[in-house]
């Protein structure tokens, strides 16, 4: 096993001695295995923008300022295991949950409507009663809502048949939001042609 400490490069073999190697010697070795082909650079990426994030805090901002509010929130009941930590991340995530007085109100935001999002709303819904964080507010009246930037007739209807309330609210920076994915779309599909 290698690993780094200070400008040496330590390797420990099977008996745990531990043998200095010079940090330049195995930076030159990477470096010729670089040129030769034999490794990869790595790939810096830029760093995502989670939209939908920014997308619900400021739509819970603006509508709800003084409700208690929780964001990409874990629903559902945390399923037995030797560490509740490790397993509790397999749970459904909420975007947004608002909690007035009279009501819970979960939300599904989606920059663009989707009609699966009907389907992880109303599993939220479901979840949200066997959620132990929550069990203290579980027998309140619970309201789904999709929130998203532009109508969409199948996904308005079929929310609604399912008792869901369907908003449109466009963002401030839905604008940045459409250069860099919209306009992006588009140059790509040109580009196939």
């Amino acid at each position: 096993m290698a690993y780094v400490e200070g400008n040496k490069n330590m390797v420990v073999d099977q008996a745990t001695q531990t043998i200095d190697i010079p940090k330049e010697f195995t930076d030159s070795v990477i470096r010729e295995l670089f040129l030769r082909g034999v490794i990869n650079a790595p790939v810096k990426r830029k760093p995502r923008m989670n939209w939908e994030n920014l997308y619900a805090r400021e739509f819970v901002g603006t509508y709800f300022p003084n409700d208690m509010s929780w964001y990409r929130h874990e629903v559902g009941p945390i399923p037995p295991g030797r560490d509740p930590k490790l397993f509790k991340r397999v749970r459904r995530w909420a975007d947004a949950i608002v909690y007035k007085i009279t009501d819970v109100i979960i939300m599904e935001f989606k920059m663009r409507p989707e009609i699966k999002a009907i389907s992880q709303l109303y599993s939220y819904l479901d979840l949200f009663s066997s959620t132990p964080e929550f069990s203290n507010i579980k027998h309140l009246p619970k309201q789904g809502w999709i929130v998203t930037t532009m109508e969409d007739a199948p996904t308005m209807k079929l929310a609604h048949e399912w008792g869901l309330e369907y908003v449109i609210f466009k963002p401030s920076f839905y604008d940045d939001w459409a250069k860099t994915h919209i306009l992006m779309e588009k140059y790509e599909e040109e580009s196939k042609a």
